[in-house]
């Protein structure tokens, strides 16, 4: 069971303290000064823990700390050293997400001084930060590899991803009512590689498909991104970056086409997940289906589209088309849906509970073949 609040809490708290220049000057004075990865993590762990947790670990037997990211390990560990003061020893189970020191995110932060951190002390810094988890949580096969040859005594699963309960919710409201549904739409953060695949759509894509630029949205901080690096394309497109959205709804209750133009990036792609959820037509690029297991990736392949000429008309058949080429809602369902990440979840820490660690890839594919693949 997770406890809401903590991790809204611990980012707060590292926001403010980020900003304090004089805070890096006496770490630095002192000589204590750590990479970003590392700093983050300190920050994070100093969080005021809220006087419910203490409240709820009373009233409760605590099994495990379900945690975030490799930078919430340190107040894991904080919140683990609580409860064993009420005689509970959870263990903890962390999502590495993707190898944090091989994320461009990562490696271009800079500190408060404007210095980014050496690649070597990042990666040294998450294998030591995922060294005291009882079991890691991996969302792709290449992620569980690395992890497992770097940090051998810790055990790692691999598992489908799936989206936070409350936005799957809200997702599946979404379905439906094709027809007053209009516009082509990307959805994204900030990230180096969203605005590259951004790049290639305006710039190769849409100029093969004109008809649909009048229906073009793209939706989320991305669009900072692309209005400081390509000037050009901002203007040229103006009137279809609509900016940040609070919820997903508001970009999938319009959308009639989903597009994941991926040209890079590490993990699991999200916003793959969440178009599916919510029963969008998408065209995609093979990048999208980065980090799933072959059983799924290798028959969803056959509809992805690299080139941008058959991603233009890919895009042009789902917009005019009386049937889609991907049966989406049924995909997400069948394999990334909550409940089924419910079961996998359960079924890897029960392992962990009798001390007997399963072969991750081998129970995967095992609930693959015996998932029916007949919605693609």
């Amino acid at each position: 069971m997770t406890f809401e609040g903590v991790s809204q809490i611990a980012v707060t708290e590292q926001r403010k303290r980020l900003r304090s220049k004089r805070r890096y000057l006496r770490l630095l004075m002192k000589g204590e000064l750590k990479d970003t990865l590392a700093n983050t993590a300190d920050f994070i762990s100093t969080a005021k823990i809220p006087a419910e947790l203490f409240s709820f670990m009373r009233e409760h037997c605590v099994d495990f700390i379900h945690v975030n990211h490799c930078f919430n390990m340190d107040l894991a560990i904080r919140i683990r050293d609580l409860a064993k003061e009420q005689g509970q020893t959870p263990a903890i189970a962390c999502e590495t997400h993707d190898v944090q020191s091989s994320n461009d995110d990562v490696l271009r932060a800079r500190n408060a001084f404007g210095c980014r951190s050496w690649k070597s002390n990042i990666v040294k810094t998450e294998l030591n930060l995922l060294s005291s988890a009882d079991l890691l949580l991996h969302i792709s096969k290449s992620d569980k590899d690395y992890f497992d040859t770097n940090l051998p005594n810790t055990h790692g699963v691999l598992l489908i991803p799936t989206l936070a309960p409350a936005t799957e919710r809200i997702l599946k409201e979404a379905r439906g009512a094709l027809a007053s549904k209009h516009e082509v739409a990307f959805f994204g953060t900030s990230h180096h590689w969203n605005i590259k695949s951004v790049e290639w759509l305006l710039d190769l894509v849409i100029p093969r498909v004109p008809e649909l630029a009048e229906h073009l949205r793209i939706y989320g901080n991305v669009v900072r991104g692309i209005e400081r690096r390509r000037p050009d394309l901002f203007s040229k497109y103006k009137g279809a970056f609509k900016g940040m959205v609070s919820s997903p709804q508001d970009v999938y209750r319009n959308a009639k086409v989903a597009l994941i133009p991926t040209q890079e990036g590490t993990g699991a792609s999200i916003k793959f997940v969440e178009a599916l959820c919510s029963d969008s037509r998408i065209v995609f690029t093979s990048y999208a289906l980065r980090g799933l297991p072959p059983e799924i990736g290798t028959r969803l392949s056959k509809f992805a589209t690299n080139d941008p000429v058959t991603f233009a008309k890919a895009m042009k058949h789902e917009y005019a088309s009386d049937n889609s080429r991907l049966h989406s809602a049924n995909i997400y369902d069948l394999f990334f849906s909550n409940a089924q990440y419910r079961h996998r979840f359960d079924a890897a820490f029960g392992k962990l509970q009798n001390a007997q660690f399963p072969s991750a890839v081998d129970e995967e594919n095992q609930l693959l073949r015996n998932s029916e693949m007949s919605c693609v």
